[in-house]
């Protein structure tokens, strides 16, 4: 048991360690929250203004929810910093990141997508 711990330990540690790697090359390459809703409005047809309306199963959903998946895996950034932007408490950017998470996945898509 203690060398499969010992596995899952060091494992855990290099998917931070990557992860933290890929916060850092979005921040390099001038990702921030604000450049995630632009394009992600633009690639979806939205209007950035409409995010802080209800949204259900339309391209606004689909929008809000790439955005809070991206804002907290991509850009690192922490829910409520996503909610005080979108107005929407961290409740709220929870439920929308696991629809982000699900929706990349089924149409298997990324943030580089909106890069090309």
């Amino acid at each position: 048991m203690v060398g499969g711990w010992g596995r899952f330990v060091e494992q855990a540690l290099a998917d931070n360690e990557l992860s933290l790697e890929i916060k850092t090359l979005r921040q390099q390459q001038g990702w921030t929250l604000d450049a995630v809703i632009d394009r992600v409005s633009k690639a979806y047809v939205v209007d950035a203004r409409d995010l802080k309306k209800k949204a259900r199963a339309n391209n606004l959903s689909i929008a809000k929810s790439l955005i809070c998946c991206w804002g907290t895996e991509e850009l690192g950034l922490t829910m409520l910093e996503i909610g005080l932007k979108m107005g929407m408490s961290q409740q709220a950017i929870s439920k929308w990141v696991k629809k982000g998470r699900d929706y990349c996945r089924s149409e298997n898509i990324d943030i580089d997508s909106l890069l090309r």
